[in-house]
C-alpha cells in the first residue's frame, strides 16, 4: 500500500501494518495515568458527551475560576501529580489554587472517561466544551458570578 505524506514523500507500507495502526490507534479511547487521583474527579454535562475533569475548589466563599484545557496528543495533566514529574500542570494548578483561585483541569476527548475522541473534533467542538464547562462551573456556590467574564493564561 502506498501512502502520500503532506510534503512531497511517498512511503510504502504493508497493507496488514496500515490497518493495525488505524484500528490502535484512531478513534480508540485511552486510559493515561487514570489511577492517580487529582482533586475532586467531576463529570461535566456537555453537548457532544460527557467530559471528566478534577475540581480544586478554592476555600474562599467566592472565587475566580480557571479551565485548563490539554493540547492535542494522547497525553493528560494526570502525569503531571506522577513522583517527580517534570510536567506543568501540577505547579500551575497548585500556585493558581494557592492563589485563590477554582481550578477545572479538563480531560480532552477520549481520554479517562471523557466521551468521543480528540482526534475527531474541530476547534469549534474543543471551543464547545469550554464553554460547557463554564455552564458547569456557574453551578458551583464558590465561583463568583460578577468574575463571569472570559480571560486568558
Amino acid at each position: 500500500m502506498q501512502v502520500h505524506c503532506h510534503s512531497s514523500c511517498n512511503l510504502i507500507f504493508p497493507s496488514s501494518l496500515v490497518i493495525v495502526y488505524f484500528l490502535i490507534n484512531r478513534g480508540v479511547a485511552v486510559e493515561i495515568a487514570n489511577d492517580i487521583a487529582v482533586g475532586e474527579e467531576v463529570t461535566i454535562p456537555s453537548v457532544n458527551g460527557e467530559l471528566r475533569g478534577s475540581l480544586f475548589v478554592a476555600e474562599q466563599e467566592q472565587s475566580q475560576a480557571v479551565i485548563m484545557v490539554m493540547g492535542s496528543g494522547a497525553t493528560s495533566y494526570r502525569k503531571s501529580w506522577v513522583k517527580n514529574a517534570t510536567g506543568f500542570w501540577k505547579p500551575l494548578t497548585e500556585m493558581l489554587h494557592e492563589s485563590g483561585f477554582t481550578v477545572l483541569l479538563l480531560e480532552k476527548r477520549g481520554v479517562n472517561g471523557s466521551v468521543g475522541h480528540w482526534e475527531h473534533q474541530s476547534f469549534e467542538d474543543r471551543t464547545q466544551d469550554v464553554k460547557d464547562a463554564i455552564e458547569y462551573l456557574k453551578t458551583l456556590e464558590n465561583v463568583d458570578e460578577k468574575s463571569n467574564r472570559y480571560n486568558r493564561i
